[in-house]
């Protein structure tokens, strides 16, 4: 039970840090934007917490600090982004789900750059469709997924996808250090004592 404890403290640790930003406001909320490793929560959580939690738990985090970050941002609590983004980390789970209890760690760090990529041509495309500023052609589309609008002082859309590799795999790979040898242990079989008469005395060795 100890690896299960600290993965939802690893979860609920994710949800505290993803608001730093929002509320700090400023620089701050530039450096930390899309650093939150919000896929690796959802695999994460798929893979590895226990099958009554694995949902919730990851889903309820992001859903009350989303609550969190639209208010302190002026945004509204519920918009198509927020539906859009709900939706690709419901696929992002159902995925990982499928390789629950790997013992391949690289299938779960491959798992987790998939989620990461999902998510951020999902958030982009929704951004490209609700936002005035983008063409709506595929060149406006592309903006979109590699160089973003034209703002003073923002980093291009790709940036925030490095960002947020590296805050998935650093947390993905915490939840492997605490969870993942004890899911491989647990996997392989108990080891079976050598077979011994049928009648279950103990054989002795014949006299010198």
């Amino acid at each position: 039970m100890h690896d299960v404890a600290a993965a939802l403290i690893l979860v609920a640790a994710v949800a505290v840090f993803r608001l730093i930003g929002p509320l700090a406001g400023g620089p701050v909320s530039l450096i930390l934007a899309n650093v939150a490793p919000l896929a690796a929560v959802v695999v994460a959580g798929a893979i590895y917490l226990p099958r009554r939690v694995a949902l919730a738990v990851p889903f309820g985090a992001l859903f009350v600090s989303t609550l969190v970050v639209n208010w302190a941002r002026g945004w509204p609590l519920a918009s198509p982004y927020t539906a859009a983004v709900a939706l690709c980390f419901g696929l992002v789970f159902a995925l990982a789900w499928t390789i629950r209890g790997s013992r391949r760690v690289s299938a779960v760090l491959g798992m987790t750059v998939a989620g990461t990529v999902v998510f951020y041509l999902t958030s982009n495309t929704v951004a490209w469709i609700f936002e005035p500023a983008y063409a709506r052609t595929f060149g406006g589309w592309l903006q979109s997924q590699t160089v973003g609008l034209p703002i003073p002082g923002a980093p291009p859309s790709w940036w925030f996808l490095v960002k947020s590799l590296a805050g998935d795999l650093l947390f993905i790979g915490l939840m492997i250090a605490v969870c993942h040898p004890r899911t491989a242990a647990a996997a392989r079989p108990a080891a079976r004592p050598a077979p011994g008469p049928a009648d279950g005395t103990v054989a002795l060795p014949p006299p010198l």
